[in-house]
């Protein structure tokens, strides 16, 4: 069952609103008039959907807390609003919602736009399963087993898609970002150098601070980039 959080400061539209998206077969998760903690509920209660006012009352507006949403979660966001101006709704595009509904919502409407939000939601899944040491990838009908320990290399060549290079050189491919391979499924061994690049400091042999090069002892290397020169060093013991 699709998992809805909602986000509304005004209390009898709140109640209104979990009315129709549990009348419509969904499960009202939670629920907030604020913004504050918003973000961890959304994380512990397994949210899909966020529908959240865009006016927002007390700390911040909806659209600063959609961004957090989408930054910090896997949920998507509906946005909800009595505002149908072209500078509201600019402002609302920058969140990258997955629907827009004006109220009063129309159950009818709110039932499009949360199947639609799934659709999207379940298409950028990854196709991997996450267990404790290892990774099982699909690749067309076959599902590869590979363990954390034998990935030497993380390199993003396409946006949204991951290649994952192993100690035999073998590559596969997954549907993630590397933000969230590091953050959310890989043990902390695994460093990001690089705005395309991290790599397994279980396999390194040296760092080159001349060329900001890390290199590997499988013969190996990996650029160091600016921004993340100083995460390395620290992460490495190094001092600048």
């Amino acid at each position: 069952m699709t998992r809805v959080y909602i986000v509304e400061d005004n209390s009898s539209h709140l109640e209104l609103l979990k009315i129709k998206v549990e009348m419509l077969g969904y499960e009202v998760v939670g629920s907030s008039q604020t913004a504050t903690n918003v973000v961890q509920d959304i994380l512990e209660k397994n949210t899909d959907v966020a529908l959240v006012d865009i006016n927002l009352a007390r700390d911040k507006d909806g659209i600063t807390l959609a961004h957090e949403i989408n930054e910090f979660t896997d949920a998507v966001v509906i946005f909800i609003t009595s505002q149908s101006e072209d500078e509201v709704i600019h402002d609302a595009v920058t969140a990258k919602p997955s629907g827009y509904l004006i109220k009063p919502v129309d159950p009818d409407v709110l039932k499009a736009n949360i199947e639609l939000a799934m659709y999207k939601k379940n298409a950028k899944q990854p196709h991997y399963q996450i267990s404790k040491d290892y990774l099982t990838v699909r690749t067309g009908e076959k599902l590869h087993l590979i363990q954390f320990k034998h990935l030497k290399i993380l390199k993003v060549e396409t946006k949204n898609y991951v290649t994952l290079v192993d100690d035999q050189n073998k590559q596969y491919v997954v549907r993630d970002s590397l933000k969230n391979l590091l953050t959310h499924v890989l043990p902390a061994v695994f460093i990001r150098t690089h705005h395309g690049y991290a790599v397994n400091l279980e396999f390194l042999a040296f760092v080159d601070d001349k060329e900001q090069t890390v290199y590997l002892s499988t013969n190996d290397s990996i650029p160091i980039g600016k921004s993340y020169r100083k995460e390395v060093y620290q992460k490495l013991n190094i001092k600048n």
